[in-house]
């Protein structure tokens, strides 16, 4: 994280860059890389913070918790305002410093490759019309129960925003089970890879099929995001949408996020591009790579206008274990991997990898479980090697 953000402070500018975690009081603390001499770790308002200073006090993180200075920051702008923020996010070119510099360049195609269009997929067989189609959200979470983050905060919040926005949703956790290192993109294509085996066992048509079975698009969701419409004042403009059917392209949390954390995208656009590749095992690029064959098919995601702002993140302790021991040597190759995986690129290596030939067993029926004001289906999956 600290690389990649002094890499982004040389070349866009960043005062600061954030990431936030869960201490053993419960309290949410924002990890601030500091760069300016005898400052903090942690954003805060210290007693050498003054408001007559603010232009140049606020540059600190242990001043950037105070009011004046959050007054002075986002916190104070317009939708217009944060819709044109982002030095640290886009460059000249319209698309974020980290996929021009590291996958290949800005890349658009005007229109989705022929070979990687499917069908769109029907959500409800109940559908009442063609101008009346409904759909359904199955929200993907892959999780390891051993160690992994609390589902308590997730629960708490994301299926009451849900019930609030009306979204026709299902929630799936798939629990990886054994001893091999996490696999997040396996996982999902597992979930996914059963949910559509057991659909096609019924008649679509027919009423008696199980509704968890019918969806047509999907939210791969991490763990330990989820929605706060108290985060920020314009949060109910914000979010309001973002778990909302995708009718074009898949939708992302911010310009950095490229294809992690919360993606909406349609299961149509999932199959297209054969799901995630089964390759990556422990922590990051697993996103990387999806976003590379989603933009490879013309289906490069769009982000959501300031909804970073209002998704909590509390990293789970393994998680930022994990990512500490990925250090420069490891960036370079992951760095590396990511342009050879696009100069590779083609639907052949698509559909060679991916949903099609994940390698996995369900230990049991879905078991299901209160989750906030919803019902959770759990899956124990164990993933195995090809």
């Amino acid at each position: 994280m600290r690389i990649w953000c002094e890499a982004l402070l040389v070349l866009a500018g960043v005062a600061n860059c954030y990431d936030t975690f869960v201490s053993k009081a419960g309290k949410v603390k924002r990890i601030c890389y500091a760069q300016l001499r005898g400052d903090s770790a942690y954003e805060t308002c210290s007693a050498f913070c003054k408001e007559k200073h603010a232009a140049r006090h606020c540059r600190f993180c242990k001043c950037s918790g105070c009011a004046f200075c959050v007054a002075r920051g986002i916190q104070n702008k317009s939708v217009e305002e944060i819709k044109r923020l982002g030095s640290f996010t886009f460059l000249p070119n319209g698309c974020s410093w980290h996929e021009t510099t590291q996958l290949g360049g800005c890349i658009r195609l005007k229109e989705q490759r022929a070979e990687c269009k499917r069908e769109a997929v029907q959500g409800l067989s109940q559908a009442k019309s063609e101008a009346q189609v409904a759909h359904r959200l199955a929200v993907i979470v892959p999780y390891r129960s051993n160690g992994n983050s609390d589902l308590s905060p997730l629960c708490d919040n994301l299926p009451t925003h849900l019930e609030a926005e009306h979204v026709d949703y299902r929630l799936f956790l798939v629990d990886q089970q054994g001893n091999l290192p996490f696999n997040r993109g396996a996982l999902i294509n597992a979930a996914v890879d059963y949910l559509l085996r057991e659909r096609r066992k019924y008649n679509l048509d027919d009423r008696h099929t199980p509704q968890h079975f019918l969806f047509d698009y999907l939210a791969i969701h991490d763990a330990d995001r989820f929605p706060v419409a108290s985060a920020h004042a314009l949060c109910p403009t914000f979010s309001h949408s973002y778990y909302d059917f995708p009718q074009h392209v898949p939708r992302v949390l911010h310009p950095k996020s490229l294809a992690g954390g919360v993606l909406i995208v349609q299961l149509s656009h999932f199959l297209a591009v054969n799901g995630f590749s089964n390759q990556f095992w422990g922590w990051g690029e697993e996103d990387n790579n999806l976003f590379l064959r989603l933009r490879w098919c013309g289906l490069a995601p769009v982000h959501g206008d300031g909804v970073w702002l209002c998704m909590e993140h509390r990293d789970c302790a393994a998680c930022r274990s994990a990512k500490r021991r990925v250090n420069a040597t490891a960036l370079s190759a992951l760095t590396a991997n990511g342009r050879q995986d696009w100069r590779q690129m083609s639907i052949e290596n698509i559909l060679s990898d991916g949903l099609s030939n994940v390698i996995y067993n369900k230990s049991a029926e879905m078991h299901t479980e209160s989750c906030g004001v919803a019902k959770l289906l759990r899956m124990r999956v164990s993933l195995h090697l090809a």
